[in-house]
């Protein structure tokens, strides 16, 4: 197949996932005429709630499991991703407008503590400034949720707390294949590129608890436009 070809067929496949993704986005709202933005099943460990609601106005909610009712969590939400990790006890992170641009919530259940029909939620935020933000679903590591600052701040937490930080990161992206045997680079948790090209590899901490830190070193010595660039180029998981 020529060069040409492949680019015109990668071209229609990311427009296609980018199109599907937007479909899974609402296709689990109800079909009630109102305005939704999108909107997602809940974990299955959930006791609060079967679906997470966002509206195109920002008002987030969630529908309760037993009754149906529809319980407002927040205002001036701007996107949401449901809790993946199984050792995570939060049920859901959100972005929010702020005096910062958006900052990132985390919300957790308080167990058995009701407001009507709706289950108490705590919320808490976790940093201001928010670039980008991402949930992680990968159990060989205690990292649950990781996020990234317009101002280059890097933070991945575990259940409880930022167990790994850093400076002058431009993006960054979780391993996919973390604690796969026989794939490459398969004991770095998360790859992190700076301004300058260099992509870091970070051993992270293993949720069995054979690795006790996490240990930041450049991948190689090279330079990259971006990590998708390192990955391909170092076929990284394969």
């Amino acid at each position: 197949m020529k060069k040409t070809s492949v680019s015109i067929l990668l071209s229609t496949l990311v427009i296609s996932a980018i199109s599907f993704a937007g479909k899974d986005d609402v296709k689990q709202c109800p079909n009630d005429g109102k305005d939704y933005k999108e909107c997602k099943l809940a974990r299955k460990s959930d006791q609060g709630a079967s679906k997470y609601l966002l509206m195109e106005s920002g008002q987030l909610l969630r529908i309760t499991d037993d009754n149906g009712v529809k319980c407002t969590i927040d205002q001036d939400v701007l996107d949401i991703k449901v809790s993946m990790h199984p050792k995570d006890a939060a049920v859901l992170y959100y972005t929010k407008k702020s005096d910062s641009g958006k900052k990132l919530v985390v919300v957790n259940n308080i167990d058995g503590d009701f407001a009507g029909k709706c289950m108490k939620v705590s919320k808490k935020t976790l940093v201001e400034n928010v670039k980008e933000f991402s949930v992680v679903s990968n159990s060989h590591t205690t990292i649950v949720n990781a996020a990234l600052t317009k101002s280059g701040e890097f933070l991945a937490w575990d259940n409880t707390n930022v167990v790994y930080r850093d400076f002058g990161v431009t993006d960054y992206q979780m391993n996919t294949c973390y604690g796969s045997e026989g794939k490459s680079f398969s004991s770095y948790a998360l790859f992190t590129i700076d301004q300058s090209g260099t992509v870091n590899k970070v051993k992270g901490e293993s949720s069995a608890g054979f690795i006790s830190k996490f240990i930041k070193a450049p991948a190689d010595n090279g330079r990259y436009n971006s990590i998708r660039d390192f990955i391909e180029s170092r076929n990284v998981c394969n």
